[in-house]
């Protein structure tokens, strides 16, 4: 309703003036004339926008990862176990299965599904979810 009132009245023709100063040692300063009613809509989405931008921050893609050197399942199954509530069942000779390919995961749980898919054809994978284990043996 508003914003039918900006058009007929004519106020989006009015120019409003935008500033922006930041002082890192060196005064830097913009100022930008912009119509009215597009700083009337894009004004909602600036909180949108910051708060998005937070949660990628603090919730990143790839929160685990395996990645400088060959890890063994045993050796990766030591890190998750320590760091959640995931449980790796290794059976067999699984133990010293090396991973050689970078993993990542935004969790624990989808870091395993990973390696998983990665290795589908030399792993057997199992997942309980109501127990948070996987069940990890050599497909061979």
């Amino acid at each position: 309703m508003a914003v039918i009132a900006l058009i007929r009245t004519g106020a989006w023709k009015r120019l409003v003036p935008v500033k922006y100063k930041e002082d890192f040692g060196l005064v830097f300063a913009v100022s930008v004339r912009l119509p009215l009613l597009f700083v009337l809509i894009l004004v909602p989405f600036v909180p949108v926008g910051i708060a998005g931008w937070s949660l990628h921050k603090a919730f990143p893609a790839e929160n685990f990862s395996f990645s400088q050197k060959a890890w063994t399942l045993s050796e990766i199954k030591e890190r998750l176990e320590n760091h959640s509530q995931l449980r790796i069942d290794l059976q067999g000779k699984a133990a010293s299965f090396a991973i050689d390919r970078k993993v990542s995961g935004a969790c624990t749980t989808d870091l395993v599904e990973s390696i998983c898919q990665l290795y589908a054809s030399e792993l057997k994978c199992d997942h309980n979810s109501k127990s948070h284990t996987f069940t990890i043996s050599l497909s061979r």
